[in-house]
């Protein structure tokens, strides 16, 4: 058996070719990158690979009666409504982006028509945040599996997979038939595997040998949820034909707050929380990953430390990176000190480009979660950004957020490092807190102390 490899096909839509011109070089060498001018080549293209991702210029954006009445009669062309329907049919998961002539209502609907997750204005087009979206919301390969839902001895029906970090592969580790033996588990668990990995096209008859076994399917089924439900989440606060309306705002207020409920139900189901910190959180570093991380991160450690309230912590921290989007995603891949002083300025703008996205969509957040988005960059000794607060002007929920942000940076496993366990990662933050700044302080003390009790008294 032989892990597939990952590739993205981009299908753009368009006969303009300042669009075509404008889209294309944002991609990277992952992706296919395919042209046509038309709907009917769309079909002939969707017939011949899978696609990820199609991208459609539909100059027509009013679906009314004429509309569809105009394109039914002739029989040459197909409405950009039925080709995006019939898109997802064909390619399960594909991700569709929608560019209109104007942002209004009735385009929000023709959106939603198209099954669209991503409108945009097609004369000012935002690639950072297509580019950031494509790779939020992009089809996965590999569904993750948490080891707690493993029985032992049990045989599957398909391969299960590890992931090779210090290649960047997926391997083979459990061949379909071979009984996943206590010697399995021990190679997993001393090598710092967190997760095991099944493939997408594979994942319904792996649950299915699993509920035979008589196993609940808690963990694996529950994270898979709420990882689908925040990424839904994300997409309605990314629809521009939404924003400004009051009540569609409180409506994802109320979304993101159900979302880290169910977090916290699935993380009170571990037998402790430091069980639940070394086996639930995402191994691997993505963008996705992280804000889910750091909500379990914030839930587990704001009742640690006492503070409240911990659900819109959890919140706040979920999505104080959605700045993110606005911002070139080459300069989202470096490290902070590999940028240059016009990127760093560029880079520091996320902060405000958060709290800009969420204010458009009217959605009523906090005070506490203001200012976790806006100050978690914040360094204890004043050395952070925005505003340079220090010491006791720092709150302390913004201080543990900015604490599980970078803890969470030695906690995932990137391309060409070898996976480690959380205290590890714990050790390494407590090293980066003491020579990361020019004063030697970037986390809050009384809250080093509180999480250093918890490394040290627990067993991982």
């Amino acid at each position: 058996m032989k892990a597939p490899e990952w590739r993205q096909n981009v299908l753009l839509v368009s006969d303009d070719p300042e669009i075509r011109t404008t889209i294309a070089p944002a991609f990277g060498e992952e992706t296919t990158f395919i042209v046509v001018s038309n709907t009917e080549e769309a079909m002939e293209e969707l017939h011949k690979e899978p696609i990820h991702v199609m991208i459609l210029d539909a100059k027509t954006t009013n679906p009314s009666k004429n509309y569809y009445e105009k394109y039914y009669d002739d029989k040459e062309e197909i409405p950009f409504i039925e080709l995006s329907q019939y898109g997802t049919q064909v390619n399960n998961g594909m991700t569709i982006i929608l560019l209109v002539n104007k942002l209004l209502a009735r385009e929000g609907d023709f959106a939603r028509k198209c099954g669209a997750v991503l409108i945009m204005d097609r004369k000012a087009i935002l690639i950072n945040r297509m580019v950031y979206l494509i790779g939020v919301l992009r089809k996965r390969t590999f569904r993750t599996i948490v080891l707690r839902d493993l029985p032992l001895n049990a045989v599957f029906p398909v391969d299960l997979y590890h992931h090779l970090s210090l290649s960047n592969r997926y391997l083979p580790f459990l061949p379909a038939g071979v009984p996943f033996s206590e010697d399995k588990r021990e190679k997993v668990l001393s090598a710092n595997i967190r997760h095991l990995y099944v493939e997408e096209a594979h994942l319904s008859s792996f649950l299915s040998s699993l509920r035979k076994n008589g196993e609940a399917l808690y963990y694996s089924e529950s994270l898979a949820s709420i990882r689908n439900q925040f990424r839904q989440w994300l997409i309605q606060v990314f629809d521009l034909s939404s924003d400004g309306m009051v009540v569609f705002g409180i409506e994802l207020y109320n979304k993101g707050l159900d979302i880290v409920y169910q977090l916290e139900k699935l993380i009170c189901s571990f037998p402790s929380s430091s069980a639940c910190l070394a086996e639930l959180p995402y191994p691997r570093w993505s963008t996705l990953a992280h804000s889910m991380n750091c909500g379990i991160y914030s839930l587990i450690f704001s009742i640690h430390c006492q503070l409240e309230p911990r659900h819109e912590i959890a919140l706040a921290a979920m999505i104080h990176n959605i700045g993110f989007s606005e911002i070139s995603q080459d300069i989202i891949k470096k490290k902070e000190t590999e940028l240059t002083p016009e990127e760093l300025a560029e880079y520091k703008k996320h902060v405000a480009y958060s709290l800009e996205l969420l204010r458009k969509k009217l959605i009523p957040f906090t005070p506490v979660m203001e200012k976790i988005i806006m100050h978690h960059h914040e360094n204890y000794d004043g050395t952070g950004f925005p505003a340079g607060l220090a010491g006791r002007t720092l709150p302390l929920p913004v201080a543990l957020v900015s604490i599980l942000s970078s803890f969470d940076y030695f906690n995932t496993v990137k391309p060409g490092e070898k996976p480690i366990s959380v205290f590890e990662a714990w050790q390494r933050l407590r090293e980066h807190h003491g020579e990361s700044t020019h004063l030697n302080m970037k986390f809050h003390p009384q809250l080093l102390v509180m999480l250093d009790d918890f490394f040290m008294n627990n067993k991982f």
